[in-house]
């Protein structure tokens, strides 16, 4: 009984964090990393710069901040193993992988990468 009610609990919190994280999602390939990890890449042809985040804190980022522009990634210019996110423009649009992202005031967002490794995370920065 006390078991089930932990075991409840944990999965609770579980699906409280996954929901909180928002845009946690996206594709791509596997290199040798730890699970979760990500780097972010600038896509060619975006219309501007992307500010990246190494280290993700509990409020945005906490440490760790540099700037993609176009066709750069994260591990290649800074050497980061693990990008945690990006910072999103209120003024601007972004195609994460897949999935439309705007905000509709300027924030940090956390990405996260596979379960099998890093991933490289695309964004294409667009104008509203």
């Amino acid at each position: 009984m006390i078991r089930t009610r932990i075991i409840r609990s944990a999965v609770s919190v579980l699906v409280g964090v996954v929901a909180a994280v928002g845009i946690s999602v996206i594709s791509a390939t596997p290199a040798q990393a730890a699970p979760g990890d990500a780097q972010i890449t600038n896509s060619p042809y975006s219309v501007s710069t992307l500010t990246v985040c190494q280290n993700f804190g509990t409020t945005g980022c906490s440490s760790g901040i540099g700037t993609l522009y176009p066709g750069e990634n994260s591990h290649s210019k800074f050497g980061w193993g693990d990008t945690d996110g990006f910072f999103c423009s209120s003024v601007r649009k972004y195609l994460v992988g897949s999935v439309w992202k705007t905000c509709s005031y300027s924030q940090w967002v956390k990405v996260s990468g596979g379960l099998i490794g890093r991933i490289n995370v695309p964004i294409r920065v667009y104008y509203l």
